[in-house]
């Protein structure tokens, strides 16, 4: 999956969880936003920037993206 190279844990959560929040509109669960940071760490995808919205989401990239470097 690449959204756009750079990507916070709710867009992950937004596309993995597409099916059971839309169909079924079930609301976000905190063990979605758990197993998605788990999954991001699994494949090697690194914090590279916070965002001054509201919560202060990270950012995450893979380290070998050009994005990663921004």
């Amino acid at each position: 999956m690449d959204l756009r190279g750079r990507v916070t844990v709710r867009e992950v959560v937004e596309y993995a969880y597409a099916d059971r929040l839309l169909l079924h509109r079930e609301r976000i669960k905190q063990w979605f936003y758990r197993w998605c940071r788990h999954a991001l760490e699994s494949i090697g995808a690194v914090r590279v920037e916070r965002l001054f919205t509201i919560g202060r989401p990270w950012v995450w990239a893979m380290p070998n993206s050009q994005n990663a470097n921004v």
